[in-house]
């Protein structure tokens, strides 16, 4: 056997691992979103992840460890996502700019909307996060919009709107209507205010 393919089998086997991993995490948060955290138990994970409860605790010590993995996994994936979207409208003018990026995060937010679910609807997610998933990323994003703007204000503005973000995503996910829509009306009720049709 070369040095070359013994090389490759710790790779090929990380990469099976790190595949498995996230195999349990994404059916673990089906299961939640199905039934409730509280009755998210170890069999009913690894039964929908098709494996074994013992391989189930090769990757996880414990359920409340593979919630809290799940829930770092989905931050990992959202926050570069919010930071792009960000990015991307960088150069716009200040409304644009402003509306690119409202948009862009319930657009993100749409795509994560089985995990959004859980963890907006689900008082037992809160005990397991150790600090917000977005609200850092996504008020540092705001910020850097309002500032030219709104100077020493754009802080509290930013945090209202990531109050109002939360708030519509709450709604939206309670009613099962898309988030998009709410982006525009976010929007223009903070620019304008509101004005009677």
């Amino acid at each position: 056997m070369s040095a070359r393919s013994l090389q490759r089998r710790p790779a090929l086997r990380e990469r099976v691992r790190e595949a498995t991993a996230t195999a349990i995490l994404e059916a673990a948060e089906e299961v939640a979103v199905r039934r409730g955290l509280e009755a998210t138990s170890i069999a009913a994970i690894a039964a929908h992840a098709g494996v074994a409860v013992g391989t189930l605790y090769n990757y996880f010590p414990d359920r409340d460890a593979l919630l809290v993995a799940l829930f770092q996994m989905r931050r990992a994936q959202l926050i570069p996502q919010i930071e792009t979207v960000a990015e991307a409208a960088r150069a716009l003018p200040f409304e644009q700019r402003l509306r690119a990026v409202v948009t862009g995060t319930f657009e993100v937010l749409e795509r994560a909307r089985r995990f959004c679910t859980l963890a907006m609807n689900d008082p037992h997610m809160v005990k397991l996060k150790a600090k917000p998933a977005l609200q850092p990323a996504l008020v540092t994003a705001l910020v850097d919009v309002l500032r030219p703007v709104s100077g020493s204000a754009s802080v509290d503005q930013a945090n209202m709107i990531y109050g109002a973000i939360k708030q519509l995503l709450a709604l939206r996910i309670e009613h099962d209507e898309r988030l998009a829509p709410a982006a525009p009306i976010l929007v223009d009720t903070f620019l304008r205010g509101i004005k009677k049709k």
